[in-house]
């Protein structure tokens, strides 16, 4: 029997840190140990607050609720209640692996025509408000709760409501990517992203009471607040406005889906993550292709592996239009072939 290996793969946003925040730890720093359960975020706050739901009686799935609410937060550059996601879970008790699907589905207005030559502006409109899609990760994080949670919905929201309303001080990586898009802001964010005109620094306080608002709404109201609710005319209106496709009955359509995920066997494991539409598939690729070289001296790994990425990641370019337009392009067993089907593509290149 083939031991289970999960991978949880929140595929949000992907930011560059600097050399300095990707260093190894200090010489002096202490691992960290759990016996009953472990958090690890990317921020202390976030941490805090999932460590809180489970002395709170809270299992991981509220912890993880809890801290994408916070993540929403304290990483305003990252992904929160306006963006998206694909999420793997494993059920202990089921032993299932399960991989839910909040990704941002394309606005059903939406006209392709827009973002290629020769429309004017066509490269402007890929990065401003035309190239919206839907947000799904309140969806997430409520299919999350209903299914596997035991707290209370409200009480998931209570760090990442108080964070907001009452601030935290800024760090270095966060005051430089508010310094970097700050001119780009509009004059209302300005307000509370900046002091005195100019940009917050490291070691200010960013207060965020608006968002303080919006989450205490979905906390109260639940996600419908947000999927046609309130805030959704509140999107709708201020999408409109910016020309955007996102409309209205697009939150009200969107739902996050239940599906099952593509694994490969690798060595001893069975590894498992999100299948097409989501775009996880070339880390299998990746293993299946070094499968095949085990074995080999370091020199020739670092070779394989080197173009193993190369190869995965051309695989993931050229398959993406034709995953969406496959039928049953959502099923295991699509994300199964596509699999093989490119392993076998580029094991030639791999060997060469």
């Amino acid at each position: 029997m083939l031991h289970k290996l999960s991978m949880l793969l929140l595929v949000l946003s992907l930011f560059a840190l600097s050399c300095s925040e990707t260093s190894r730890p200090p010489a002096d720093s202490v691992m960290a140990k759990g016996t009953k359960g472990m958090v690890s975020t990317a921020h202390p706050v976030a941490t805090e607050a999932g460590l809180k739901i489970l002395q709170a009686g809270g299992n991981a799935f509220d912890a993880a609720v809890a801290i994408a609410t916070t993540l929403n937060v304290v990483e305003p550059m990252m992904s929160g209640i306006g963006g998206y996601g694909t999420i793997l879970i494993y059920d202990a008790e089921k032993k299932q692996t399960r991989f839910l699907d909040s990704s941002g589905k394309i606005p059903m207005s939406v006209d392709s025509d827009v973002f290629r030559a020769p429309t004017p502006n066509y490269q402007e409109n890929r990065r401003g408000p035309k190239a919206v899609s839907t947000p799904g990760n309140v969806n997430a994080w409520d299919a999350m709760s209903r299914e596997y949670g035991r707290l209370e919905w409200k009480q998931l929201f209570e760090t990442a409501v108080a964070t907001a309303e009452d601030g935290f001080v800024i760090t270095a990586r966060i005051a430089g990517q508010i310094e970097r898009a700050f001119d780009t802001f509009p004059e209302h964010a300005k307000v509370f992203y900046g002091k005195n005109g100019k940009p917050l620094q490291e070691g200010d306080r960013l207060i965020q009471r608006g968002l303080a608002k919006s989450l205490r709404m979905i906390a109260e109201q639940g996600r419908e607040v947000f999927y046609g609710g309130e805030l959704g005319r509140i999107v709708h209106a201020e999408m409109q406005t910016q020309g955007s496709f996102l409309s209205i009955d697009d939150l009200i359509a969107d739902e996050a889906e239940w599906w099952k995920p593509i694994s490969i066997a690798y060595k001893n494991y069975d590894v498992f993550t999100a299948s097409p539409p989501a775009t996880a598939f070339p880390s299998l690729i990746r293993l299946g292709l070094m499968s095949r070289f085990d074995g080999e001296n370091l020199e020739q790994q670092q070779r394989r592996i080197s173009a193993s990425v190369r190869g995965s990641h051309q695989a993931r370019i050229l398959v993406s239009p034709q995953v969406r337009g496959r039928p049953g392009s959502r099923s295991p067993a699509t994300g199964h072939a596509i699999v093989n089907e490119l392993l076998g593509a580029r094991n030639g290149e791999i060997q060469s």
